[in-house]
């Protein structure tokens, strides 16, 4: 079985884009932010080279909350 990467990328799409990376070696997260989703092309270019697994939330499992 392969080692798991070094880096979490998770990435929550939509008009403006979570982007969240987690570093398993110190267990801590390194980066929070959100941007335009092209922008966060650019920033997936820039880990290219770096030991990384990227996910992906699929907006598809999402359950509304009702109030009722």
């Amino acid at each position: 079985m392969p080692s798991k990467a070094r880096y979490c990328i998770g990435l929550d799409p939509g008009i403006i884009t979570g982007f969240a990376i987690f570093d398993r070696n110190i267990k801590e997260l390194i980066a929070v932010s959100s941007h335009p989703l092209f922008a966060v092309y650019t920033l997936l270019d820039d880990w290219k080279h770096a030991d990384i697994e990227v996910f992906i939330e699929n907006p598809n499992t999402w359950i509304k909350f009702s109030s009722t």
